[in-house]
């Protein structure tokens, strides 16, 4: 083989890898750029989400609280209308 050819082979070959490095360099920063945007939005969800979680805990407690005064209250309604219905079994 000449050694011309050669040279020239190598020399597109160089050239190649230097076209893949350069693509590789505007990929990485790509990459970076793209890493950052998204953590940046990440972040901002994973805020907003424990925001949320914390809102339906306190939610949550309050509902158990409200069910526990309206169970007292209908053990209250259910004596009452049982001492009712003694009443009116007492009159019949």
């Amino acid at each position: 083989m000449n050694a011309n050819i050669v040279i020239k082979i190598f020399s597109k070959i160089i050239s190649e890898i230097d076209l893949f490095r350069q693509k590789n360099a505007r990929l990485m920063v790509e990459n970076a750029k793209f890493k950052a945007k998204y953590d940046k939005v990440k972040d901002k969800i994973t805020t907003e989400l424990k925001s949320i979680i914390k809102k339906l805990k306190k939610i949550k407690i309050n509902t158990v609280i409200k069910n526990a005064k309206h169970d007292v209250e209908n053990i209250r309604y259910d004596a009452e209308n049982a001492k009712l219905k003694t009443r009116v079994m007492k009159l019949e």
